[in-house]
This record gives C-alpha cells, sequence and structure tokens, in this order.
C-alpha cells in the first residue's frame, strides 16, 4: 500500500517539529535534576573558591598549580578542563588506554606508583601536592596517607563521585559526575 504524498509530508513535518522548535530557542546549560552533591562558592573574580566535600571545606585561593590525581577518571577530567598542565603527578592508568588527546598531558606528568593503588604515605607527603583528586585511596591500614593526614599537610583532597568511603555507591549518578566537573571547574577558575 502506498501512502499519498500529502500524508508523508505531514508525518515527516510532525516528526520534525521538535527538531525545528528546539532550533529557535536559546540553548541554556544542562541542569541535573536535583541539585549538586557538594557545593561551591566563589566571589565574583572567581577567588577564593570554597567547596564542601565528603565532610571537609576545602578553600582555594587560587587554582592549584600541583596536582596529583589518583585515578584514570580524575586524570582525564581534569585534562578536559584544559588544566592538565597542574597534573604534575599520577599514578599508572595501565587499567585502560588513555585518550589520544590527553597522551601529551599524561606523559609529562610524573608517574609515582608502579600501579592504580596509591602509594605509600611517605611518598604523598613528601610531593606535597596542593591538591589530590581521586576517590577512597586514602586508607592508613594499607599505608596511605589519610585525608586528614594531607589536610593537616596542607593538601587539599577532593573525593570524586560522593566515594568519601571505600563503600560501593549504590547511589552513584549523573548528577555526582555533574557536580564534579561544576566543582572542579570552579576550583581551576574556569567554571564556563
Amino acid at each position: 500500500m502506498r501512502l499519498p504524498l500529502s500524508v508523508l509530508t505531514k508525518f515527516f513535518v510532525l516528526l520534525l517539529m521538535p527538531a525545528l522548535i528546539s532550533a529557535c530557542v536559546t540553548p541554556t546549560a544542562p541542569v541535573p535534576d536535583s541539585q549538586p552533591v557538594e557545593k561551591a562558592t566563589a566571589s565574583p573574580d572567581g577567588f577564593p573558591v570554597m567547596i564542601e566535600n565528603c565532610g571537609n571545606t576545602l578553600t582555594f585561593a587560587k587554582a592549584p598549580e600541583t596536582v596529583l590525581t589518583h585515578y584514570h577518571h580524575s586524570f582525564e577530567l581534569l585534562a578536559a578542563l584544559g588544566v592538565g598542565d597542574k597534573i604534575k603527578y599520577r599514578l599508572n592508568y595501565s587499567d585502560g588506554p588513555i585518550l589520544p588527546e590527553h597522551q601529551a598531558v599524561y606523559d609529562a606528568a610524573q608517574e609515582i606508583s608502579g600501579s592504580i593503588a596509591a602509594p605509600p604515605k611517605e611518598v604523598t607527603v613528601s610531593l606535597k601536592p596542593e591538591l589530590i583528586v581521586g576517590y577512597y585511596n586514602f586508607n592508613a591500614e594499607r599505608g596511605n596517607a589519610t585525608v586528614e593526614e594531607l589536610l593537616a599537610n596542607g593538601t587539599m583532597v577532593y573525593i570524586t563521585g560522593g566515594w568519601c568511603g571505600r563503600e560501593v555507591q549504590s547511589d552513584y549518578k549523573l548528577e555526582k559526575v555533574y557536580a564534579d566537573i561544576l566543582n572542579l571547574g570552579n576550583i581551576f577558575g574556569v567554571p564556563a
């Protein structure tokens, strides 16, 4: 059975109508269904920035210059934000390939561990990074520096995804990733 051309035309117009309408609307930034997990505040010039993260208030008078990334995703998130030059130290990310556009940043950062496991406390503390971005790799029982020890040593610790402990997060949602992108963008002065 062949449909008349007028019926097909009406069908395609109705099918394309949402796309045509959305093309005429001014785009806005995506907004998650719920409020971000963590909150960030900053003055009009961007600094100081205060971030609430895993029960700690992190205050940045300026963007950190010396960063240690604990995991592949935190490394690539910072590289994608355009602040890869701040990543001075990283772990070994042999758990998966590095995106080609981030390979030069990966090669430039000093590898401080032969695996994705965090190095001993003495190594981390001796590096004196201004910021560590990662999650749950702060276990004193395994010889790692704890968040409390790092904060006392002047190193800020931003834990991604709301992974404030080693337990599995059953409520890991896109909103947490979105909050991390916004928070890290604010910490490094690249909120746009």
